[in-house]
């Protein structure tokens, strides 16, 4: 009988070869070494299935699947958790390198909270060189992380670390009906099982170039977040209109404002949208303070993406903010003024 391993590290790659060793290799020096490592070469034309053919041949703890012709990024991740054995799936993008502790740091938290049903952690940005350059977010309890994910995905994909079986006990898959953002869908499954966490820790290098997903398909991935987003505010708001909640997300998300909706719509949607989830969840002080900064952070992110916006128009949104809550915590004021992503 064959022994599950703790973990089962998932990677879909397509024409992945430029970064590929030094993904895989990071998986292979981590701490934990309790785990399979699924790769899916999504037909790929460069060099990735000779690379990944050595790569095999030096650990047997890789498995390798091959598509026969292209399928995407999300129906592949589907054929490796089709396979995976582990308790804990984690997930890595073919471009990204995990820190050398990541799994463990990650195992030990879901091991210690079995409620948790998803963990990340921080990610540092580099580019196409290896080069660093900023350091993302911070920690996030279970209550904000459930609120954030109401517009985003409150972690990036590569530091994902879920339980691979729902408390119904099926096994979770990715849903195929788009290319991009089914991440960001995931996160909503997950969360419909259990909690989320975002450790307060570097666990991940997230590669930012020209090829990623995000800036090639980005009016596409915008089109299919403002979607998922739009579903899980109406979840928490349903008494507010769907068009208030569409226009919402879609100002968050691309800074349109969508209908002629006016500025003081947008405060008065989000502002229901969190009094809603307060009163359904009823977070601690501590945390009632960060989803009150998080809500400032969405404006602040639909004002930075506006088109064609006009210093007046951003200004009329965040007096508009102001007036209607005041932002007496020092983590909005903070938040307002370092503009830092959520």
């Amino acid at each position: 009988m064959t022994i599950s391993p703790r973990v089962s590290v998932v990677m879909a790659v397509y024409n992945g070869a430029r970064f590929l060793r030094e993904a895989v290799d990071s998986i292979l020096d981590q701490t934990l070494t309790d785990f399979e490592f699924l790769i899916v070469d999504d037909a790929s034309t460069d060099e990735t299935p000779v690379i990944l053919k050595q790569l095999a041949k030096r650990d047997d703890r890789i498995v390798l699947i091959r598509n026969e012709r292209n399928l995407g990024p999300y129906p592949s991740a589907n054929r490796a958790l089709d396979r995976a054995r582990g308790e804990y799936i984690a997930r890595l993008d073919a471009d990204d390198i995990a820190l050398s502790d990541r799994l463990d740091r990650q195992v030990c938290y879901l091991d210690e909270n079995p409620e948790v049903f998803v963990v990340g952690g921080i990610e540092i940005a580099i580019n196409s060189d290896g080069v660093s350059g900023r350091s993302g977010r911070s920690g996030l309890n279970p209550l904000p992380f459930r609120y954030l994910a109401h517009f985003t995905a409150p972690i990036v994909h590569s530091s994902a670390t879920f339980q691979r079986i729902s408390a119904d006990h099926e096994p979770l898959r990715y849903s195929q009906d788009r290319l991009t953002a089914q991440d960001f869908r995931m996160y909503q499954q997950l969360l419909d099982h259990g909690e989320g966490y975002r450790l307060p820790v570097p666990v991940v290098k997230l590669r930012e170039h020209d090829a990623n997903i995000s800036k090639t398909h980005r009016s596409q991935q915008a089109e299919t977040a403002v979607t998922i987003s739009t579903e899980a505010l109406r979840r928490t708001c349903p008494q507010e209109s769907e068009a208030n909640l569409r226009a919402l997300a879609s100002f968050v998300i691309d800074g349109d404002l969508t209908g002629g909706m006016r500025p003081s719509e947008v405060i008065h949607t989000i502002l229901a949208v969190e009094q809603a989830f307060e009163t359904l969840h009823k977070p601690s002080d501590h945390d009632r303070a960060i989803i009150r900064g998080l809500t400032v952070n969405q404006i602040l992110k639909g004002v930075a993406k506006m088109r064609h916006r006009s210093l007046i128009g951003a200004v009329g949104i965040a007096t508009r903010l102001a007036r209607r809550r005041p932002m007496s915590t020092s983590r909005e004021v903070l938040a307002i003024l370092s503009r830092r992503r959520a």
